[in-house]
């Protein structure tokens, strides 16, 4: 594959930047990388993670990258499978704020978290159903505003852990995409989860890890054959973006890597593949 007609766009989450400046953007960007994932900053308040996402939309723009997606706020205060109703109304329409928010910016994609961990197996029933409920009224939002919506499979007991999960989740596609972290998947093969979910995939989170747990580490630093999993794509026609999220200096090395070096090091598995 020709690293100036590439079948998929390459992006990165904006965590891969030890420094966020236009310069560091910049060699992303001259390094192949057209698209960038943005983060919201969730120790900031509301108000502040607009303005500190506004700042940063800015300066991504001016460096000459896409942002394609964002990743929504997740954790404890935003879990939206949260049973008491009041609660998860509130987290739902801040939610909905950041959605349009994006829409607002002609960013086209949202990640999003199904639930915080851990969940006890005694109401993992329970928090399914509702966030399949919440997933499916954020899933018509964001259709209204033209974004697509991406659960994400996620690591642990947290929802989602599974594609069995993530059908029931989205509504076997209705309400949503999928979003595969490749690191979070401990309970399935990975040809084994894309197989099952087919073209519901529409993006990726793309790092390496140790098969027991996620540790978001430089692809070819952990446990990943990564000529087979971009075999299983290519099989299923996979036209979506690859996104590697990840911090440059992850590795359990301690070694930096470049966007270059990340580059050149995913076109080998893929003429390997």
């Amino acid at each position: 594959m020709e690293r100036n007609q590439p079948k998929n766009v390459y992006g990165l989450a904006v965590g891969f930047f030890r420094q966020r400046t236009v310069e560091s953007f910049r060699a992303a960007l001259a390094a192949g990388f057209t698209e960038l994932e943005m983060g919201m900053k969730m120790k900031l308040g509301t108000d502040d993670m607009f303005i500190d996402a506004q700042r940063e939309l800015k300066l991504l723009r001016e460096a000459g990258l896409h942002v394609r997606s964002i990743h929504l706020p997740y954790g404890e205060a935003w879990d939206i499978s949260e049973p008491g109703k009041a609660k998860r109304r509130a987290r739902l329409e801040l939610l909905r704020i950041f959605l349009h928010w994006a829409a607002s910016e002609g960013i086209t994609a949202a990640v999003l978290h199904a639930s915080s961990a851990p969940i006890r197996a005694n109401e993992r029933g329970l928090r399914l159903r509702v966030a399949e409920e919440s997933i499916g009224l954020l899933g018509a939002f964001s259709r209204e505003a033209g974004i697509q919506l991406a659960v994400e499979n996620l690591p642990g007991t947290a929802l989602g852990n599974q594609s069995g999960e993530l059908l029931t989740l989205t509504g076997g596609g209705k309400h949503a995409g999928i979003c595969f972290d490749v690191n979070h998947l401990t309970l399935e093969a990975h040809g084994t989860f894309l197989r099952r979910l087919g073209e519901r995939v529409i993006t990726t989170h793309l790092s390496d890890y140790d098969g027991a747990r996620e540790r978001h580490w430089p692809p070819g630093d952990g446990v990943i054959d990564w000529p087979a999993l971009l075999r299983v794509f290519a099989e299923l026609n996979y036209a979506g973006p690859w996104i590697f999220e990840f911090g440059a200096c992850a590795s359990p090395s301690g070694q930096c890597v470049t966007p270059a070096a990340l580059m050149d090091r995913f076109l080998h598995y893929q003429k390997e593949s």
